[in-house]
């Protein structure tokens, strides 16, 4: 696609998320393959990334004490508890399930690196931020076990606005909240994209 034609479709995907921002809640669902286009163009599978849509982040052994026959090692390299039961009881309602993340890839399965996760809501409410916030968090932590780029980044979209988490330098895998919002797939929205897909 050369560089016309995707500034216009981008164009037309930031037009469509403009029209959906007033829409309540039960909308939401609105939003995702207007993300999922901004995504799956600024990283293409034949670059060597996957847009996961909807990609269990599953609790890690070393969250947890005691032996554990039954693990895995999920895609991200991380030694994982049985997805049905913990102690007996289910954990289904304790996973982890963000909107998209972008990862690179190769054949193996669990070698996957986190380059960003990205997590969508419709409302802009300020009262409503400290909630999202509480949960994007929640997915940072359950990130700290598993392989990630050292300049992951976290998208948090509320309606036409969005706020952005980098990964601070060095292992202990933690996250800087960047001042101010930028807008939900305007041009510095697509400019982070960018620079994550050349510098992963």
């Amino acid at each position: 696609m050369n560089s016309a034609a995707l500034f216009q479709a981008l164009g037309w995907l930031r037009e469509r998320l403009a029209n959906r921002v007033a829409d309540p809640p039960r909308f939401e669902n609105s939003y995702y393959p207007i993300i999922c286009g901004m995504l799956t163009t600024a990283f293409p599978v034949e670059n060597g990334f996957l847009v996961k849509p909807q990609c269990i982040l599953r609790d890690s052994v070393s969250n947890h004490r005691g032996h554990h026959p039954h693990t895995s090692v999920d895609s991200f390299g991380d030694e994982v508890l049985p997805e049905k039961t913990l102690y007996g009881r289910s954990i289904e309602a304790q996973l982890l399930i963000p909107d998209y993340i972008v990862a690179e890839f190769t054949s193996n399965l669990t070698n996957d690196t986190i380059v960003c996760l990205v997590e969508i809501k419709t409302s802009p409410d300020p009262e409503e931020l400290p909630v999202y916030e509480k949960q994007v968090k929640g997915y940072q932590a359950s990130m700290k076990t598993k392989r990630q780029s050292p300049i992951a980044t976290t998208l948090l979209c509320t309606g036409g606005e969005t706020s952005v988490w980098k990964r601070r330098p060095g292992p202990a895998k933690e996250w800087a909240k960047q001042a101010g919002a930028i807008e939900t797939c305007g041009r510095p929205f697509w400019n982070i994209l960018m620079d994550l897909a050349s510098h992963a």
